[in-house]
């Protein structure tokens, strides 16, 4: 009866949004999700035995409400009522399967499926556990990036547009999403924040903590550079702790660089994830630290570390600046980063190389085309939807 009256059975997209109408609907979700927390309160075994059929029904949900909304403003209003059962009591077992079905049932759509859209608003305001909400937006994000088409109307930008100003700290947040590996939810909501220019500092200090806690066994490779990409980006606003931030960005892609395959006990009888840093991200760390360090000459009149923001700034390699010069840092990075060419690993990657080696040693090379540098790179090197769809600033 509720269905009935809130159109379900007789939809008709060419009738207006009418308050009366999303309200029924609402109350409709809003039974079906008593009516789910009910079974699942009085009849546990059913949670076991037939939690195929409990996910089919939650699906059918979700498909109807798709069906019966315009926009994602609509179904954001219907999203809220669903999320209620993620937010069960923390151990819950209905809790763990919704969170599953959600997962699985945005995993097949696209980016123009507007309850994904709705659960991109929603989620991180009304979704209480971190875990949970990082899930679900990273799944949210896979979908949106994942499928070929439209992709002049689902850039980056249109993403921030949907999701909620978050304020980062790595201690919680930073590190739930890291030891996730959800990095383009990290990303997404960095880059919303960064909206703000007065919040740079801030978002870089964490987003310098989240790179140095990268580990090789438990990291998706092709989503650091968005990090990278970032990183340079929010350098070019200058304090007293940019150089440094820089130097500890490009110390943690060195050691990245440099990993080895572990051939431990526990690695050979498979009780530990296996780690294989690609020669494509090897590339990339090594291009990282020698961009860097590039930026960061040699200071023979003073003890402040400069930084190269502009085009054509003292302390390039084109520069005859007595005051300022290459250091010895930067030499050896782009040594290491030239080395590669001769190690037949890297055949693959050796357009990337000279390209990365000629924008380091150009005259347009700066803290203000650092993200621009990783970008074209990372392009370069992988062919993913999220990387292809970035554009500097």
């Amino acid at each position: 009866l509720l269905k009935t009256a809130a159109g379900y059975n007789n939809i008709d997209n060419n009738v207006p949004y009418a308050e009366p109408t999303m309200y029924k609907r609402r109350i409709f979700i809003r039974a079906m999700v008593r009516m789910f927390i009910s079974l699942a309160s009085r009849y546990r075994s059913v949670l076991g035995s037939h939690y195929k059929n409990l996910k089919c029904a939650f699906h059918r949900l979700l498909d109807e409400t798709e069906m019966v909304s315009k926009n994602g403003e609509e179904a954001k209003l219907l999203v809220l009522e669903l999320l209620v059962l993620v937010n069960q009591p923390t151990g819950s077992i209905l809790s763990s399967l919704m969170l599953q079905s959600i997962q699985e049932w945005i995993s097949q759509r696209k980016a123009d499926c507007v309850v994904l859209q709705g659960f991109l608003m929603v989620t991180w305001s009304h979704v209480t556990d971190q875990q949970h909400k990082g899930d679900i937006l990273e799944a949210c994000l896979t979908s949106w990036f994942k499928h070929v088409g439209n992709e002049e109307n689902f850039k980056w930008d249109k993403v921030l547009t949907l999701v909620q100003p978050v304020r980062l700290h790595y201690q919680g947040l930073g590190e739930v999403l890291m030891t996730s590996s959800h990095l383009l939810t990290l990303y997404t909501l960095a880059l919303k924040e960064s909206q703000n220019r007065s919040a740079y500092p801030d978002i870089l200090n964490t987003l310098v903590q989240c790179l140095e806690s990268v580990k090789p066994n438990n990291i998706t490779e092709n989503k650091l550079p968005l990090l990278w990409s970032l990183v340079l980006r929010l350098s070019t606003v200058e304090d007293d702790q940019t150089a440094e931030y820089l130097l500890r960005v490009a110390s943690s892609a060195a050691q990245l660089a440099q990993h080895k395959q572990s051939w431990s006990l526990f690695d050979a009888i498979r009780l530990q994830k296996q780690t294989c840093i690609t020669p494509k991200c090897r590339v990339l760390c090594r291009a990282l630290v020698a961009f860097i360090h590039s930026q960061l000459p040699e200071n023979k009149s003073s003890r402040k570390q400069h930084i190269r923001q502009e085009d054509n700034a003292p302390g390039g390699f084109m520069c005859n600046d007595n005051d300022f010069t290459t250091s010895i840092e930067c030499l050896k990075a782009i040594s290491l980063l030239e080395s590669l060419k001769q190690d037949r690993q890297f055949s693959d990657s050796i357009v990337a190389i000279d390209m990365a080696l000629k924008m380091i040693k150009g005259p347009q090379s700066s803290m203000k085309t650092g993200e621009l540098f990783i970008i074209k790179l990372a392009k370069c090197l992988y062919t993913d939807n999220f990387i292809y769809r970035m554009d500097p600033i």
